[in-house]
């Protein structure tokens, strides 16, 4: 009997150990099989942040490139402005210049008119007011001397106008 119990004894001590054993191969297969779900966990983690790291690489890229046209784009308004102030001061600086020309030009043309009417006043007195030609030349529509010798109806300076001969009246004699 003894040898019976110590059987008995060293059976329940085996049973106990095997039941251990798969306790512990149980608990070592619940922690593999949860350091796998953590590294898996950890695994899609590292592409996530990968993900989400291209993508704000991508929209800082796109940030930079933006900040950059803007940039160039400032620097291309500022040269155009640069240029068209420039091209003001040339302008303005040259306009008393041409204010003083347009006087000259004024002057000519008062100084034509007087001369034109002088003739013309000449012209009638040596041929009389009432004569064909005179009448012509006052009443042709359009002809320089109408045009120029018009009270208030002054052409533009600027405009162009012909060299004509001057007339060759000889005067009469009384």
């Amino acid at each position: 009997e003894s040898h019976k119990s110590q059987s008995a004894a060293e059976l329940r001590r085996a049973k106990a150990l095997a039941g251990e054993a798969r306790k512990r191969e149980a608990m070592e297969a619940a922690q593999k099989k949860r350091m796998v779900e953590a590294q898996e966990r950890l695994r899609n983690t590292e592409r996530a942040v990968a993900i989400q790291r291209a993508q704000l690489e991508a929209k800082l890229r796109t940030s930079k490139e933006q900040a950059d046209r803007l940039a160039s784009l400032r620097e291309e308004h500022e040269s155009e402005k640069r240029v068209a102030e420039d091209e003001v001061i040339a302008v303005e600086s040259r306009l008393p210049e041409l204010e003083r020309e347009e006087q000259i030009w004024l002057q000519r043309l008062q100084n034509s008119r007087i001369v034109t009417q002088s003739v013309l006043d000449e012209l009638e007195t040596s041929l009389g007011t009432g004569t064909q030609v005179t009448s012509l030349l006052k009443t042709k529509p359009g002809s320089r001397l109408d045009v120029l010798c018009s009270p208030g109806k002054a052409p533009h300076p600027m405009e162009d106008t012909f060299e004509e001969e001057p007339l060759d009246v000889q005067e009469k004699a009384d």
